[in-house]
């Protein structure tokens, strides 16, 4: 029987997670009652035994996390967080955006404070204001400069519930 390969602290990436927060054998870091942080590496969520044999606790694993996405998203002028008219995907007229990260699924990125004020302060200047996040799933990120009905209603048709991250929600934890 061959060895499982060990896995190596670069491939620790973080998605958002919506729900049930408690879930025994999960890495995670808890954000509030309803999201967390959890432990990504080869396409897979992390369980506590994982981390245990990386030598890592949940809060070295988070920030060692946030370093690789920051790593896997620099290119030679700097961050290359993608944006695009979030009209392209809903097929409906709004003021949104939808956000893609290189290398790390964009929810990651609203999923550790350092990430998250990255996010925050970009889009803030860009926007002319603080804006509101919408994760309804780890691959996709919206975001808008004020409450958007339009985009909270696409939402809701297509993942039921519709949970803002107002500013620094997430970055004050």
């Amino acid at each position: 029987m061959s060895k499982a390969v060990p896995i190596a602290r670069t491939e620790l990436l973080l998605r958002l997670h919506h729900g049930e927060t408690q879930a025994e054998n999960r890495a995670q870091v808890l954000i509030d009652e309803h999201r967390s942080a959890q432990f990504l590496a080869r396409g897979r969520v992390l369980e506590i035994h994982d981390l245990r044999r990386m030598r890592l606790n949940n809060n070295q694993a988070w920030d060692i996390a946030a370093e690789n996405a920051i790593r896997l998203a620099t290119q030679g002028h700097g961050l290359a967080i993608r944006a695009r008219p979030s009209q392209f995907l809903t097929n409906m007229p709004s003021a949104g955006l939808q956000i893609d990260t290189p290398g790390s699924l964009p929810s990651g990125w609203l999923a550790h404070p350092r990430l998250h004020r990255i996010l925050e302060r970009h889009f803030a200047q860009l926007l002319g204001s603080t804006p509101i996040f919408y994760a309804p799933d780890d691959t996709l990120v919206l975001l808008s400069a004020t409450p958007c009905p339009l985009l909270e209603h696409w939402i809701s048709q297509r993942y039921g519930a519709v949970n803002p991250i107002a500013p620094r929600q997430l970055a004050a934890s």
